[in-house]
């Protein structure tokens, strides 16, 4: 339609002709052939295709092949170009800023708390490569640069060592372990994701949250920092925010991100250690929930990572589960893991299968009575005997068809302080491979 608009061009149809213009202006007639009266079209598959070809020798052969072209910006699970919600990032563009210098001061720090009687641990600094020196000054200059790390002259030095990513790039690491040893271990409760995951029966958009080097967000208390030092070639420093490596680390993010979200948590937003996600039940509803929580971010100064965050998606990875408006379903990655692990030797094995798979046992009906010969072998008082029993239930346990099962969202009712009923969710299996909406009504 855009080459008929650019210039005069005259179609009639009834004739079946086309008048176009050619580059002197001149009008040149093209007459459209009526179909050959010997033409048939029949659908024909690639062997005996070939077979015609073989034997028949045409003159001439027309191929067509048909495609459907995706249109841009069409897809039904990812609405983040939606003129609403670019118009709302680009309103907190400055939330997405890398963040560089002193953090600010909020409620939670990271403490390291000591155990009695502990002493500065003692190491020595791991050699290197001439490619991990070169990385280490310039990742060295960057924190610097950026105010995160200052030189110390503290008793303490954990070494800095490297390993390689999956793309082969150097990633650096510091080996605290002798320090968290000697750390008192934060036992806050974390969420159980089962109760995260109920949160989100009846939600059709979803939005989640990746803040920028989130942890260098975190700042260390002052008469802390010293117990951080870390030491290399090129001197001692310590840390001024919170790194990757100390024990307690994920309990405090969770704790900071869980008090910044306070007064939205279990209405449209989840919070565990460092996965946060927004969810509505409609558009217009999570447009409001994602300009609260931009606002929250706003206030409270911390940066988000614009390219991973994932904007208004209705589908979407979250806690090891494919989360859909229908319910949830086990990731492709680890259907895999389950399916290739081999036969366990050992008593580590099986406990290691039982981990993976169980995480999953609520795809699986009956998964008790599957891998209840599986389950003996892993008492340590009795010899490790992987029978024919054992054998016929850890192959059971990994059939396909119990694996590609989806759960979704049904509804209960649990009633709170206040007296007020209000839904909650809840995945209960049912017979049919899937979980279907109910009506149950229960007090808690």
């Amino acid at each position: 339609m855009s080459w008929l608009a650019s210039a005069d061009h005259t179609v009639n149809t009834h004739r079946r002709t086309l008048t176009v213009l050619d580059a002197f202006d001149a009008e040149v007639s093209c007459t459209i052939p009526l179909p050959h009266p010997s033409i048939r079209c029949q659908v024909v598959t690639a062997k005996s295709f070939r077979a015609t070809c073989a034997y028949e020798q045409p003159g001439e052969i027309g191929l067509c092949f048909l495609q459907s072209v995706a249109v841009a910006d069409s897809s039904p699970t990812d609405l983040s170009s939606d003129p609403r919600v670019v118009r709302l990032l680009d309103e907190f563009a400055d939330i997405f800023e890398s963040p560089t210098g002193v953090v600010p001061d909020r409620p939670i720090s990271h403490e390291i708390i000591l155990e009695v009687g502990a002493v500065s641990p003692k190491g020595c600094i791991y050699r290197m490569s001439e490619e991990e020196l070169t990385v280490l000054r310039a990742q060295l200059n960057d924190l610097l640069d950026k105010g995160w790390i200052r030189p110390s002259s503290s008793p303490y030095g954990a070494p800095v060592f490297f390993v390689r990513k999956t793309n082969k790039d150097l990633r650096s690491c510091i080996d605290y372990r002798k320090l968290n040893a000697q750390t008192v271990k934060n036992e806050g409760p974390l969420p159980r994701i089962d109760d995260l995951l109920e949160r989100l029966g009846g939600a059709k958009y979803f939005f989640k949250l990746d803040l920028k080097s989130g942890y260098h967000q975190i700042s260390i208390p002052p008469n802390d920092r010293y117990k951080s030092a870390f030491k290399m070639q090129y001197g001692n420093f310590e840390w001024v925010v919170m790194p990757f490596g100390l024990t307690n680390t994920p309990a405090t993010f969770h704790a900071a991100m869980t008090n910044e979200f306070h007064a939205m948590l279990d209405r449209f937003v989840l919070v565990n250690l460092d996965d946060i996600l927004v969810y509505s039940r409609s558009l217009e509803d999570h447009l409001e929930h994602l300009r609260r929580v931009l606002e929250t971010l706003r206030r409270t100064k911390y940066k988000a990572n614009h390219d991973k965050c994932e904007f208004v998606w209705q589908e979407l990875e979250y806690l090891g589960h494919f989360v859909t408006p229908e319910g949830i379903s086990l990731l492709s990655d680890k259907i895999q893991a389950i399916q290739e692990w081999s036969e366990p030797r050992n008593v580590t094995d099986a406990r290691s299968f039982l981990g993976l798979a169980g995480y999953y046992q609520r795809f699986i009906k009956g998964y008790s009575k599957i891998v209840a010969h599986l389950t003996k072998l892993q008492c340590e008082d009795w010899p490790f005997d992987f029978g024919e029993d054992a054998r016929e239930s850890f192959w059971f346990s990994k059939p396909r068809y119990y694996l590609r099962r989806s759960c979704a969202y049904t509804t209960r009712y649990c009633q709170r302080a206040s007296l007020r009923m209000r839904p909650a969710m809840a995945l209960v299996p049912s017979s049919n491979n899937t979980m279907a909406w109910t009506g149950t009504r229960s007090s808690t």
